[in-house]
């Protein structure tokens, strides 16, 4: 069983952590939760003990869950394989939307979310959005309409683009053409690094 004193520890650590992957100071962080820069350094350092009202501000601050905190840390994965058929499946912007599978979903902390979008799986015409980072596409299969900062352009099997994701963008499928594309998606939102699935409507299969 963890004791109060290593739990603590873990807890400081994870903060400091998130922290530096947000890019947040130490100032900036004590300033959007209401604390002092000198006790988050030293929260941070096992210095302090934290109550659990100011770690529920610290985790609104980072933008994670509070129990985040109190996950096992010891057995996370550091490399996840996702067997042909076996990733989790949903749909991609609403339940009309595309039909979407998750290469990795059990990874944590991820810095990037590998997808496969069936694109004529839609049954709806999905509009332009835009999102936090930046986003790659691979043509797996078949043939669609990309958009992205007023342009329309047609891409095919084999083809790609690399595009900031902050500009509106969507994939559409040509009629009666079938399309499949890897999507690999970027972002220092803590939504990229714990589930993505929190920015999608999901629809489990």
């Amino acid at each position: 069983m963890t004791d109060n004193r290593t739990l603590e520890a873990q807890i400081a650590n994870q903060i400091a952590a998130l922290r530096k992957e947000r890019r947040l100071t130490l100032k900036s962080l004590a300033s959007t939760v209401g604390l002092s820069e000198a006790y988050l350094s030293r929260l941070e350092n096992h210095k302090a003990p934290i109550t659990v009202d100011n770690l529920g501000k610290i985790a609104d601050a980072l933008s994670v869950p509070l129990e985040e905190f109190f996950a096992p840390t010891s057995h996370e994965p550091s490399m996840i394989i996702t067997r042909a058929g076996k990733g989790k499946t949903a749909r991609f912007r609403g339940p009309n939307g595309f039909q979407a599978t998750l290469l990795a979903g059990q990874m944590r902390r991820k810095v990037m979310e590998a997808i496969v979008i069936v694109v004529d799986s839609t049954q709806a015409e999905i509009p332009l959005k835009s999102h936090s980072g930046q986003e790659f596409n691979h043509i797996t299969k078949g043939s669609c309409l990309f958009f992205y900062a007023g342009e329309r352009y047609t891409l095919h099997e084999g083809d790609s683009v690399y595009y900031d994701a902050e500009v509106p963008h969507a994939v559409r499928p040509l009629e009666e053409i079938t399309c499949q594309l890897l999507a690999v998606v970027g972002s220092d939102e803590f939504s990229m690094h714990g589930d993505l699935m929190v920015l999608l409507d999901e629809q489990p299969d």
